[in-house]
């Protein structure tokens, strides 16, 4: 499948901003990449967004964190590391303020040189939300287009040659956050909302020869699951879910949502899991620490692990 992990496609991009972190960047074995936002104190008009957010990047064990680029006036969005660990892909949103319905366009960039470039964009629509598979290597990405008042949501699904499928055409339900298995993928739908309280669940879509799909779910659709991840081998699951309680924790399941079992025990929230490499750990936010942090759990053991702690700033949305 597609292999992002080995450069860019064409010339690299000059004239990059000179307030932007050195390309000196320590050598990573395991890195964690994730989002920051400046900790005001204030609550965000949209729930979990809290205006420009910058991308930062460190070693598996919490160590050597340092900012790979600041975002704003800009906000950056869901970073994911290629194969390689030579390169971040991230979404960029042309202005922070005005919120996830603003125009952007994926970047991939070079850790150790700071050189960017425009990965996927489409005119006069928002590209943002790219996962990276760790099984495939596939791109997947939503893609949202300006349709009268509102947006048409597609969830793009990348072969190895590059076609696209997009995964909205298979139902009606509002998807998103999607991880590429081959000729399928996963990623939560939404239904519309019943008495105030959103509804979704976890899916996959397996595709045929001609693009049509087959929608299966691996959850029910009466609590908010969202969130996905897969394993490197593909067997298991992992996702954030409300079904427990008022606040939300990390669940597992096999592939097929069966087994299904829950990972994190606070009374905390507790979401954005991915899979470590080696597929023996699960990194996820918290604020279990009274802030939005970064935490990583072993599944076998339950062990838990604060990677980050500082206040000054909300840490989310990590990724191995």
């Amino acid at each position: 499948m597609t292999a992002l992990g080995c450069g860019g496609n064409g010339e690299p991009p000059s004239g990059e901003d000179a307030d932007q972190p050195s390309a000196a960047a320590p050598e990573f074995t395991a890195p964690i990449v994730f989002q920051r936002f400046a900790n005001t104190g204030a609550t965000p008009t949209i729930p979990g967004f809290y205006g420009g957010a910058d991308i930062w990047i460190m070693e598996g064990d919490g160590s050597s964190v340092r900012l790979v680029r600041k975002g704003v006036p800009q906000h950056l969005d869901h970073p994911s590391l290629t194969s390689d660990l030579k390169n971040v892909v991230y979404a960029e949103f042309t202005d922070a303020e005005a919120g996830v319905e603003a125009g952007a366009r994926i970047f991939r960039e070079d850790l150790a040189t700071g050189e960017r470039e425009v990965l996927r964009e489409v005119e006069s629509c928002a590209v943002h939300h790219a996962s990276i598979s760790p099984i495939t290597r596939q791109l997947v990405y939503a893609r949202n287009c300006p349709e009268g008042d509102g947006f048409n949501k597609g969830l793009i699904l990348e072969l190895s040659d590059r076609r696209q499928i997009d995964a909205s055409n298979t139902t009606t339900l509002a998807v998103g956050n999607g991880v590429g298995l081959g000729r399928a993928v996963l990623f939560q739908a939404e239904d519309e909302p019943e008495n105030g309280e959103r509804r979704m669940e976890i899916a996959i879509i397996r595709f045929d020869g001609y693009g049509q799909g087959t929608y299966t779910a691996l959850t029910d659709r009466n609590h908010r699951h969202r969130r996905p991840a897969v394993s490197p081998d593909g067997q298991t699951i992992a996702w954030q879910t409300n079904q427990t309680g008022p606040t939300d924790d990390v669940f597992l399941a096999d592939i097929d949502g069966s087994n299904q079992r829950r990972l994190t025990m606070s009374d905390a929230n507790d979401g954005h899991p991915w899979f470590s490499r080696d597929g023996r750990w699960i990194v996820f936010e918290s604020d279990r620490s009274g802030n939005w942090e970064i935490w990583k759990i072993e599944i076998e053991s339950g062990q838990v692990v604060q990677l980050t702690d500082d206040p000054a700033y909300v840490s989310t949305r990590p990724r191995w």
